[in-house]
């Protein structure tokens, strides 16, 4: 078995949130501002809202990611306090933070990443992020690469981990056994499109149901993968070989 993980599904688990893209916040956000806006993400723990007019450039806000989670009353709060500092959109904005504690502590930054290693033998995983990007017009700006860090087991695997998708720090990481001149650039950078979609497709979940990582949706954009068929062809054949 192959997978392809959102290395941060387990802190969307309970309660069900359901996070827009870093894009889709963005894009709805702004539909309720008549003024230029500018975010950024934060992992903050104390300030998790700021808000700077600049004159000549707009709006910059600094927001703490927990804030795609946001249903539309609390966005449309959050839109009113930005752009006029409306002090009945404060009330709502203090019971989002309230309600969402636990999903605030989770999101804030404990350590930085380590370095990442993008380099490999045979396969530079940068370039091939970049050509994804280029072939499907895809935007990986903030999305850094590197490959994987495993420790080798003794006991018989039952399944491989080729990707993961940090949602928090914006990382794609890519196991080290793809780096190997009988693995070619088409199929790696099909397992680094699968991970980037993650940035594009958010997770979906409601009260009852099962969490959804890979919606219709994602499912739908992965497919237009420009060598899907024979990605998928390679995937079988490298897993079953790996896998013995």
């Amino acid at each position: 078995m192959v997978r392809y993980m959102d290395e941060n599904s387990s802190i969307l688990e309970k309660p069900p949130y359901s996070m827009a893209s870093e894009a889709e916040f963005i894009t709805r956000l702004r539909s309720l501002i008549s003024r230029p806006l500018w975010v950024r993400f934060t992992m903050n723990k104390s300030s998790v809202l700021s808000v700077k007019k600049t004159p000549g450039r707009g709006l910059e806000v600094r927001l703490q990611h927990a804030f795609r989670a946001a249903d539309e009353k609390t966005l449309h709060a959050l839109a009113a306090y930005i752009q006029d500092g409306d002090p009945d959109s404060g009330v709502c904005l203090d019971a989002f933070l309230k309600e969402n504690q636990g999903l605030f502590h989770l999101l804030v930054r404990k350590s930085s990443p380590r370095a990442l290693e993008y380099k490999g033998r045979h396969h530079n995983l940068a370039h091939l992020l970049a050509e994804v990007a280029r072939v499907h017009g895809l935007c990986v700006e903030g999305i850094r690469i590197g490959w994987a860090s495993v420790t080798k087991s003794s006991v018989k695997r039952s399944s491989i981990r080729l990707g993961s998708w940090s949602a928090v720090f914006r990382i794609v990481r890519v196991h080290p056994v793809l780096d190997s001149p009988a693995v070619p650039d088409f199929f790696v950078e099909y397992v680094i499109y699968h991970e980037v979609l993650h940035s594009l497709c958010p997770v979906r979940c409601r009260e009852g149901r099962t969490r959804r990582i890979h919606t219709e949706s994602f499912r739908k954009m992965e497919r237009q993968f420009y060598r899907c068929l024979e990605a998928v062809e390679f995937e079988r054949s490298f897993v079953r070989s790996f896998l013995g």
